[in-house]
């Protein structure tokens, strides 16, 4: 069979063509690919740069030291003004990165422009600060104050109530006798709302038992009756649970002290006088002395917190 020399030749130019412009179309992918490759690294040392800027374009935040951590009582969160605390300038122009606290001649004041969001030490966003009065069955009242914020499931989602028609509301009260941890992370923000610095401080709301009511400040008791007074049963302590105000004195341990704040061990009758044990050393009673009790919670070695206190004499 004879060959077509003119078709072998074609066929040979069509082949070399198709070569090149395989050749073209895969460098120009992988420029491409290296452009996008080069163009996120620049991206990503760009927002590394900024996240580690100590100022940003606009804006030259100084949080004062007194408000890098707060401590503030349950009964001042409500009327606490937070913006009030944070200082700080606006700048026209570039960044200013001085440590001067007070404003430039072109910078202006930025407390009106603080956006401020408060969150608990898990992470929720609180919505907003209260209190409930509560009233026990023998009509003593005492205001308990809670926080709330809406619940998210365990991917970060928001979860709505039964309705079905807006999200659900978690009320949580402060914890009594210890520290309640709390962010208030601000936000600088220009005319346009756009944010262009975050700072975040630490509040510590600290809240003290005040369902607990001991009403007895000073009290007489009688040298027969001393080892027998009972007192637990002659002070007031409530407790709150499920919305009710309940008596309940066994939350409540006491100890004895004498005037010079030493505990006392125990009161013993010798010889028709009484005696205490202090320090172990004896001591005999007399009727001008005033020894005092102390109320707190926990137990006798390791108390958790004093709840309040009384003195009484001994006649």
């Amino acid at each position: 069979m004879k060959l077509n020399n003119k078709g072998f030749a074609i066929s040979g130019i069509l082949y070399a063509v198709m070569i090149l412009f395989l050749t073209i179309v895969v460098a120009l992918l992988a420029m491409i690919s290296n452009r996008k490759l080069a163009l996120d690294k620049y991206k990503k040392n760009v927002k590394t740069e900024l996240n580690e800027a100590a100022e940003t374009y606009g804006a030259r935040v100084q949080i004062s030291p007194d408000t890098t951590y707060v401590r503030i009582n349950e009964e001042e969160v409500m009327e606490y003004d937070f913006k009030g605390k944070v200082s700080g300038c606006i700048n026209d122009g570039a960044a200013n990165s001085e440590s001067n606290s007070l404003c430039q001649e072109n910078e202006s004041d930025i407390t009106n422009l603080l956006n401020y969001k408060i969150y608990d030490e898990i992470g929720n966003e609180v919505i907003g600060f209260n209190t409930n009065t509560v009233t026990s069955s023998d009509n003593y009242k005492v205001d308990l104050v809670y926080y709330t914020y809406n619940e998210k499931d365990s991917k970060g989602n928001y979860v709505l109530d039964e309705t079905r028609t807006k999200l659900k509301v978690v009320t949580k009260y402060l914890s009594p006798n210890v520290d309640n941890i709390f962010y208030v992370r601000y936000s600088v923000v220009d005319n346009n709302n756009t944010v262009s610095k975050e700072a975040t401080r630490t509040l510590v709301i600290r809240k003290y038992t005040n369902y607990v009511n001991v009403v007895t400040n000073y009290f007489k008791i009688d040298k027969e009756n001393i080892n027998g007074y009972d007192f637990k049963q002659n002070a007031n302590s409530y407790t709150y649970a499920s919305n009710t105000l309940t008596k309940d004195n066994t939350i409540l341990q006491y100890k004895l002290y004498n005037g010079e704040d030493e505990p006392i061990a125990d009161f013993y009758k010798e010889n028709g006088s009484w005696y205490y044990h202090a320090n172990s050393v004896s001591v005999k009673v007399t009727g001008d002395e005033k020894f005092r009790v102390r109320y707190f919670t926990g137990t006798v070695e390791n108390p958790t917190s004093e709840i309040n206190f009384g003195y009484f004499t001994v006649e």
